[in-house]
């Protein structure tokens, strides 16, 4: 891309220096140091005016002679095309990475699950392998990376992990990436009606209790 790019638009020239001589590899360097040296204006000033030599004739080769040049859109194309490559092979929606709206809450949902979850796994278990021996991460020393979501946004979610009895409350929060709470309340298994067996429910509904019952861990 840069080799393409440094070739638009440049001017190119050719001498063509008289026939019946013979260059060495000495005379054929002096030859090159004085085109140089006098066509080299055309470089430096918006305006250049150089002497036509005898035996010498200057023939200067446009960007439609010196080779197909390149658009800045097509070179952004490719770019945006290389990119869009090594995001999806690191799972990340392309879209995301150029900024486009489109799609953007299920976007957001894809890569929260094929990538960012993945790599933060990596990434937690390289660092207790390397803080941590065998026998200290059995014995529960360990790191934990939490992404931290808005309790806002799936309120309902955490309502259900609670009152399905499936995680206390201290739990929950540590999904959100909160600390654990100091109070015991906070560490009990909760167990809605709507989540009862059948014979807790025939218990409730002939007076033996007052339909939410809560469980200790």
């Amino acid at each position: 891309m840069i080799n393409a790019q440094l070739r638009n638009y440049q001017l190119r020239g050719i001498v063509k220096v008289g026939s019946g001589q013979t260059f060495d590899d000495n005379r054929q360097e002096k030859l090159q140091n004085f085109i140089n040296k006098l066509y080299g204006v055309f470089n430096k000033s918006s305006v250049a005016i150089v002497p036509q030599m005898q035996g010498l004739e200057y023939e200067e080769l446009g960007a439609s002679r010196a080779g197909t040049t390149q658009s800045i859109e097509e070179l952004t194309n490719l770019k945006k095309s290389v990119t869009s490559d090594v995001a999806k092979i690191l799972g990340i929606p392309p879209n995301l990475i150029h900024g486009e709206m489109a799609d953007l809450s299920n976007s957001m949902k894809a890569f929260e699950v094929y990538c960012k979850r993945h790599f933060i796994r990596k990434i937690q278990d390289e660092i207790n392998a390397k803080l941590f021996t065998p026998a200290e991460f059995l014995q529960g020393h360990h790191i934990r990376i939490v992404s931290q979501g808005s309790p806002l946004e799936s309120a309902e979610a955490a309502d259900k992990l609670i009152a399905s009895g499936a995680f206390t409350q201290n739990e929950v929060r540590e999904m959100y990436g909160y600390e654990r709470g100091n109070d015991p309340q906070l560490d009990r298994y909760i167990l809605t009606k709507n989540y009862q067996t059948k014979e807790e429910l025939e218990v409730n509904e002939s007076g033996g209790g007052d339909g939410h019952e809560k469980i200790d861990n």
